[in-house]
């Protein structure tokens, strides 16, 4: 196992180790200093630090299933807050430089961001195996958003508003998209349905809703000036089209 793996793996449990480590010392400080006794004082640390890695576990099994685990992460938040506060005292009541409140009460500050890095990528890498993360939207080079910002919208807009009913249809049984496309006529890519609709091979060709349009105009089509052209219109303009090609 070489030194990434090893710390992607192990490397929070070490930091909060370290952590706990300083945060028993620290509150058990404060416990005895506060007339607790020696083994009371001990366990002191069981009641925030204890809780709050316990809730953590749990929280860890929610985000392993691509859940979001919010009970016990609040859970966490709470008292690993609480913990730092009462770290943090330990250098008022030892009459230590301000500067030394810092020492005690940010590493538990510190654990619990490293933690909600780890629950956020356990919770990725389900979401990743139950096929729930989104393909990417198409790349456009910096000099397109320049020349055609608005276009560039439009066009990733558009992508955007077909992955959206393709989800829709896919999860309504019979269901059909406002482009009047069904769910059998969609296509798997990187575990995100994505619609074959008309508009997005447009975008994949190079060719505007506009030349579709002057297209059907042309062939005494009824369409409007603006607005969506109709889906039964873009499929007839490429099966034109394809025709063309197979001819050639």
């Amino acid at each position: 196992m070489n030194v990434q793996k090893f710390l992607t793996r192990f490397g929070w449990l070490i930091i909060l180790a370290g952590t706990l480590s300083i945060s028993w010392w620290s509150l058990y400080f404060v416990a005895r200093h506060e007339g607790a006794p020696p083994a009371i004082a001990g366990i002191v640390s069981t009641a925030f630090d204890g809780v709050a890695l316990l809730s953590a576990d749990y929280a860890l099994r929610y985000a392993r299933l691509g859940l979001s685990g919010i009970g016990p992460r609040i859970t966490v938040y709470l008292f690993a807050a609480m913990s730092a506060y009462i770290n943090s005292r330990h250098a008022v009541i030892d009459h230590q430089p301000q500067f030394v409140e810092l020492l005690w009460g940010v590493p538990s500050v510190g654990a619990i961001l490293v933690y909600e890095f780890h629950v956020r990528w356990e919770r990725r890498n389900a979401l990743a195996r139950a096929g729930r993360v989104a393909a990417p939207l198409p790349t456009y080079g910096v000099w397109t958003w320049v020349r055609y910002p608005f276009k560039t919208l439009k066009r990733i807009s558009a992508v955007i508003d077909y992955r959206s009913e393709a989800i829709t249809a896919r999860n309504i049984p019979g269901g059909i998209s406002r482009s009047g496309q069904t769910p059998k006529e969609t296509q798997t890519v990187n575990s995100e349905q994505v619609v074959s609709f008309p508009e997005l091979r447009a975008i994949d060709s190079g060719v505007s809703p506009e030349q579709i349009r002057q297209w059907a105009k042309a062939r005494g089509h009824n369409v409007n000036s603006r607005g969506p052209i109709p889906a039964d219109l873009e499929r007839l303009y490429y099966s034109e089209q394809e025709g063309i090609k197979e001819a050639e």
